[in-house]
């Protein structure tokens, strides 16, 4: 096992991706606002029109894109960061090559949010049709 001998605690590269992993968590907090935006309370009658059939789509995949990006972030920060550590341990001068690459796995996560944000910009507010009695239009997915 090797141990730092600079530090008496935690290292700075283990809290370099702490910090990674919070920013992550972040972006996870913003497209819940953004989406949040977007929730209107609709009666089922009205509720299944094409807009927002479009919008529903759009926040699912978007927001399920963001989490997996954020997965997928957090999975790369967490294996790069406990091999920085270890790194950083045996050799200080590889310190900074090591956190660029950290920076480079957490780009995932924004990536994400980009286009989770992306997505959800031509999606209206969901809101009822037009006339009361127009009839629920049916996904053709549905069989």
């Amino acid at each position: 096992m090797l141990t730092d001998p600079r530090s008496t605690g935690w290292s700075l590269t283990f809290r370099s991706s702490i910090i990674f992993c919070e920013v992550v968590a972040i972006y996870g907090v913003i497209i819940g606002i953004v989406y949040s935006a977007r929730l209107n309370s609709v009666g089922e009658a009205e509720l299944y029109t094409p807009a927002n059939y479009y919008t529903g789509f759009a926040l699912f995949w978007g927001g399920l894109t963001v989490g997996l990006c954020n997965l997928l972030c957090g999975v790369c920060v967490g294996i790069t960061g406990a091999t920085a550590a270890i790194a950083d341990a045996s050799d200080p001068d590889l310190f900074v090559k090591i956190l660029v690459v950290e920076v480079f796995g957490s780009i995932l996560g924004l990536f994400g949010l980009i286009v989770g944000l992306l997505m959800a910009t031509n999606a209206e507010e969901f809101k009822a049709a037009a006339t009361t009695t127009a009839k629920a239009v049916a996904s053709p997915y549905v069989f």
